[in-house]
């Protein structure tokens, strides 16, 4: 299903460098939003009230599941080529949304005239706070918008929900049946679900009243607001050691390797912050030897092949071959236990100070 050739004027404008400024939010005219479902027991189970007419998604050039849910909103998979970023130009997109935790590939969108804003959610539902900021990206910068995850199933689809209450006017019902029934959103993760069915969306004036510049890529906090970051990573990585270094049904969103690399990310922002640079040697020592041990993770992580006599282990997309219990999976083990280690060490020391 192609995008509506309408659309082509937006990707003109956007190469004339319109639209790339935040808008007031007093001078667009939005529809009012629905209200919280009530009366819904289960958010995920009321996803299948509203039945929806068959989509397909639209797969190609570098895009992977990819949805028009409206003439304001496509939700999708990480853009994964100049391609990818070249025919959301096309569609008209203005501002790419990205709720994965790696850092976006800003460089390769602004040279297609895209704006990226990067704002991680987490698998368990969109916090107060992110959600005010989700709904001030929505209202003040200048859309169409591409919202993505990873795979563009999970966390982007629910991002992508949010613009459609904020800009389309659209039903909580509506919102999520395009979660379910297009983009797949799964069952795993009812925290998306409800947060959809259920939050409260803030006003025109706390969105406008909130201090937040629309950061292309998601700043590291200071230490001790990072720590629950942090904790939140390594919790990913013990998931992904249960299911032996690969996507599993219990948690399918869930890339070891893109896990890996978020906690380096992470680590190394910390690693700059000026208060750990003038922290004590033990502190700098445990930040150090974290970053070294997730370093390392990630190594092993990639070292991930398919030598003759390695043990398959099916995923839900493909079969991955690992080393199971020897070289490459021992220093997988023996990194996150590290890891695990160091982060330990320094909670302890930080948590009453």
């Amino acid at each position: 299903m192609p995008p509506p050739g309408r659309l082509a004027l937006g990707g003109l404008l956007v190469a004339l460098g319109l639209g790339a400024c935040a808008i007031d939010p007093g001078q667009r005219s939005l529809p009012p939003t629905a209200g919280p479902l009530t009366d819904v027991r289960d958010a995920f189970e009321s996803a299948s009230e509203v039945q929806l007419p068959a989509q397909e998604p639209i797969n190609e050039t570098g895009l992977r599941n990819a949805f028009r849910l409206s003439e304001s909103v496509y939700s999708g998979a990480e853009p994964g080529s100049e391609e990818a970023f070249a025919r959301l130009r096309q569609w008209g997109v203005k501002t790419v949304l990205s709720v994965d935790g790696k850092a976006p590939e800003v460089e390769t969108a602004a040279r297609h005239g895209l704006r990226y804003v990067h704002l991680p959610l987490h698998y368990k539902g969109i916090e107060e706070e992110t959600l005010a900021r989700l709904v001030k990206t929505f209202r003040e910068m200048p859309g169409p918008f591409y919202v993505h995850c990873f795979h563009g199933r999970h966390r982007g689809p629910a991002a992508a929900a949010v613009g459609r209450l904020v800009l389309d006017g659209a039903s909580r019902e509506t919102a999520l049946a395009e979660m379910r029934q297009w983009c797949g959103t799964s069952s795993a993760y009812p925290g998306l679900y409800e947060s959809i069915a259920r939050a409260d969306l803030p006003s025109v004036h706390q969105t406008t009243s909130l201090a937040w510049d629309f950061p292309s890529r998601h700043r590291v906090r200071a230490f001790r607001a990072s720590m629950a970051d942090l904790a939140r990573c390594l919790d990913q990585l013990v998931l992904c050691r249960k299911e032996h270094w690969v996507a599993g049904t219990a948690h399918p969103d869930l890339e070891p390797a893109r896990e890996a690399e978020r906690m380096v990310e992470l680590l190394r922002g910390i690693s700059l912050l000026e208060e750990i640079r003038n922290s004590d040697a033990d502190q700098r020592k445990w930040i150090a030897g974290s970053l070294a041990a997730a370093q390392d993770l990630a190594q092993a992580i990639s070292d991930v092949t398919d030598p003759s006599g390695a043990r398959p282990i099916v995923s839900p997309t493909a079969v991955t071959y690992f080393y199971l219990g020897s070289e490459p999976d021992g220093r997988a083990q023996d990194a996150l236990d590290r890891l695990s280690s160091n982060c330990t060490a320094c909670h302890r020391a930080n948590r009453n100070r």
